[in-house]
């Protein structure tokens, strides 16, 4: 090839790049374009303001900092089993992939939103240039895409969750759509290592397993897939014991459930299909939530009713029906799992099925376009609903007041805590209630890890962190059981040394 057709062939691979980042970019511009309307800030303003954000944002910080050698972000002192790895219930998957890039390029109070939109815009792009949708109707569905827009100025782990979904669904769409028999073994390899690689950030992305192996199988007969399914599972029990043997333990989860279910079964498993089959339905349909919340659900169900009843329809081609089949399954296996879980309300089910279902539509706007815009023009409908949330959910991020704190919490801590590469990482920790665990946190030098209590009670003593932050009930609860230096006072709590902590 000549040095001009080479040119040509590069200038041509440019422009389709620039365009599919255009076509990617309409829910970061959404985001941008609320946030400055509703409280004329931008996305590089948005602060942490919940306290899961802030214990994020400090395990990125911390990564960045001190990679797997930094303090401990658990909850009650409680580390992973593994013992290198020093972060919380959601392991160590999110901290390396934020904090890998955070050490070239800074991590700064509001990086989060930064890094989210980026990775989602990157993956979202890919999308488009290796699946070539309908340009008008991709840039439609993540525009009106409100999960998304909602989740963009946070330093959650959604974000990235989405830009999840976005590669996921090239992958499973070569997997559904192949006419090949079998399916190459590399697009089936590609999709095991993106599900098991997305199920250490949340193990609810193993879940697609069980469809993916059984429609693999299905196509050399039932047993196959009966096999296939098998294998799914499988799958998800490795998954799950894998992102478990990283994370640390959380009050409520884990070895007390499996305690109850080995001493008594029967009772453990009657009390898990009444959650299941009564109780979190009830909370499901009834309990308080944002018309957001109840508008996502809704569409959960009624995606799950259509594109069954659409794979049914005679002259549907073969990779169309398993696309809709397998649709319809996700859906059924995400909504078991949660009210299975009970994992319901303050937006819990929202987000963590959100980007599953962004997944979901991303695989029907290539094989039911129609469908889709059906469902982008009730988005468009539910706009007022959407910026009613997003003005509920974020209208203290940008406060200046949040960022003086943040400041004033800095000044007071200045000299009394330091990360000490020589000590050990108990020796690099804050130990603070979940109550306490706000955005001032985030002044911590670098390295310096904050871990949440959630019940004093369930705290072992002696305290094994160096620095105890206390309210002053606590100091006077605390005091008498634990030897502790006082340093400063804190906008949050009071600051101690805790002469007793663990070398």
């Amino acid at each position: 090839m000549n040095a001009p057709a080479r040119d040509d062939r590069r200038a041509g691979v440019a422009v389709r790049i620039a365009i599919a980042c255009g076509l990617a970019l309409p829910p970061i511009i959404v985001a941008v374009v609320l946030s400055k309307s509703l409280f004329g800030a931008s996305l590089r303003e948005a602060l942490p303001l919940i306290n899961d954000e802030v214990a994020y944002w400090n395990q990125v910080a911390t990564f960045a900092a001190a990679g797997f050698s930094g303090g401990y972000i658990t909850v009650d002192e409680r580390p992973s089993r593994t013992g290198w790895s020093h972060f919380g219930p959601h392991g160590p998957a999110f901290p390396l992939l934020y904090g890998l890039p955070a050490k070239v390029f800074g991590w700064r109070y509001a990086s989060g939103p930064v890094f989210g939109a980026l990775a989602f815009l990157a993956a979202a792009t890919l999308f488009i240039l290796l699946t070539r949708p309908p340009p008008l109707l991709i840039a439609a569905l993540l525009a009106s895409f409100w999960p998304l827009v909602v989740a963009l100025p946070t330093t959650m782990q959604e974000p990235l969750h989405f830009a999840i979904g976005c590669a996921l669904a090239v992958l499973l769409l070569r997997v559904l759509m192949a006419e090949d028999d079998p399916i190459p073994t590399r697009s089936l390899l590609a999709v095991a290592v993106a599900l098991g690689g997305a199920s250490l950030l949340r193990p609810a992305w193993a879940l697609l397993a069980i469809p993916v192996g059984w429609y693999v199988g299905r196509r050399r007969g039932l047993m196959h897939g009966v096999l296939g399914a098998a294998a799914g599972i499988g799958f998800m029990a490795v998954t799950y014991a894998v992102f478990m043997s990283l994370a640390s333990p959380f009050p409520g989860t884990g070895s007390p459930q499996l305690a109850d279910l080995l001493n008594d079964p029967q009772d453990a498993v009657r009390r898990v299909i009444r959650r299941a089959t009564v109780e979190s339905p009830e909370d499901w349909l009834f309990k308080e939530a944002h018309p957001l919340e109840r508008l996502v659900r809704v569409e959960f169900v009624a995606i799950a009713v259509i594109t069954c009843a659409l794979s049914f329809r005679r002259g549907t081609p073969a990779g169309v029906k398993r696309v809709d089949r397998f649709v319809a399954a996700a859906i059924v296996l995400l909504l078991a799992a949660v009210l299975t879980l009970g994992n319901i309300g303050s937006w819990q089910d929202f987000r963590s099925t959100t980007p599953l279902l962004l997944t979901l539509l991303l695989l029907c706007v290539s094989t039911r376009p129609w469908f889709v815009w059906t469902l982008v023009a009730v988005h468009v409908i539910a706009a007022p609903l959407a910026i009613s949330a997003f003005e509920r959910l974020h209208n203290t991020r940008f406060s200046a007041e949040r960022r003086t704190i943040v400041d004033e919490f800095e000044r007071t801590i200045r000299d009394q805590i330091t990360y000490d590469s020589t000590l050990s990482s108990w020796g690099n920790t804050l130990l603070v209630h979940a109550d306490r665990y706000q955005a001032p946190l985030m002044a911590l030098p670098p390295g310096v890890g904050a871990s949440a209590v959630v019940y004093w009670n369930d705290v072992m003593l002696p305290i094994r962190s160096r620095y105890v932050l206390l309210s002053p009930g606590e100091v006077e609860n605390l005091g008498p059981r634990a030897r502790l230096r006082k340093l400063a006072d804190t906008p949050i709590g009071q600051l101690f040394e805790n002469l007793d902590w663990q070398r």
